[in-house]
């Protein structure tokens, strides 16, 4: 990555940093209300999971590493039901 490309994606990620933090204080804040409905719950729990996802993203973007693909370690550990070998080899 070159040199402008590092310091651009810094910014980009510091500048969505910022709200992401805002809508992460807000979810917890939010969680400790009393009386909240499960779907209430489980959304505001959805939306802090899916917020420290892309705060993880935007770390690696602004460190300049490449952050691995989601389930790529579950394709290397799985198992075809069928051969019983490994998905790799299969």
């Amino acid at each position: 990555m070159s040199r402008e490309n590092q310091v651009f994606a810094r910014r980009m990620a510091h500048a969505i940093n910022n709200p992401l933090t805002g809508i992460l204080g807000y979810c917890q804040l939010l969680l400790q209300e009393p009386g909240l409905s499960s779907f209430q719950r489980e959304a505001l729990e959805h939306i802090q999971a899916q917020s420290r996802r892309c705060r993880t993203l935007l770390k690696d973007i602004s460190q300049g590493s490449a952050p691995p693909a989601p389930d790529a370690e579950k394709m290397l550990t799985s198992r075809d039901e069928k051969t019983g070998q490994d998905a790799g080899t299969a």
